[in-house]
Order: structure tokens, then sequence, then C-alpha cells
């Protein structure tokens, strides 16, 4: 299970009066938060700066990046609680999942993300 509390914030990727998707490291790993669909909190896995480059250019959906996670174990927490889930489970509920990139409001995105995501 991700240690969540140990997880450095780069930036959010998205972000709508609160974080929709956002891009921690810890180590040399980079790693995603989703906002679940559901409101029951937020998801946690493992990316990689390819894969972020693929949704950031339109050739993936955000559900696809999650799914091409190495994590077959994901952490998804709310409020004080952390629980482990398989991440299939938990597919279907990432917010903006069935989504590309471009297909999304600017004013949900940050700007110069791309900049963000490689130069850390």
């Amino acid at each position: 299970m991700i240690e969540i509390n140990k997880l450095k914030k780069i930036a959010d990727i998205l972000n709508s009066e609160g974080t929709i998707l956002g891009l921690y490291q810890l180590h040399k790993q980079l790693f995603l938060g989703s906002f679940l669909s559901d409101k029951t909190g937020m998801v946690y896995y493992l990316t990689t700066r390819e894969s972020l480059n693929q949704y950031l250019n339109g050739e993936k959906t955000l559900g696809q990046v999650y799914l091409d996670s190495e994590d077959f174990i994901v952490s998804r927490k709310f409020r004080d609680e952390t629980v482990a889930y398989l991440k299939q489970d938990l597919a279907d509920l990432i917010q903006c999942g069935d989504k590309y990139y471009y297909e999304l409001s600017d004013g949900l995105k940050t700007p110069n993300i791309q900049n963000q995501i490689n130069g850390s």
C-alpha cells in the first residue's frame, strides 16, 4: 500500500475548488491522486512521465493512465482513513476518467503543467 503521508505534492494537474488530479513524488517515483466521482475520497497510484505525457497529449484517457499503472493494489483516502483496494474495483470511479485531456475545460487545467512534470 502506498504511504500517502510520505508523498510530496508537485502540482495539481486538474483542479476545481479542490484537487481532481494531483501529481506526487516519493523518491524518484511519480504518483497520481485522482478524486473519485462518488465523492468517497482520492485514489493514489503509481505512474510514469511517459504515461502522463501521453495523457496530456491526448493519446490516453485518464482511466487508461490509471489502468496502465503497475499497481495491483491502490490506496483510497477518505478523511483520515486509508484503505487498500484492488485497482480494478475503482476504475469506473476515477473523476474525468473517460475523458481525454483536450476534452476538459481550460478552467480545470493547470497552465504549463507539462513543464512542471518533465522538470520534476
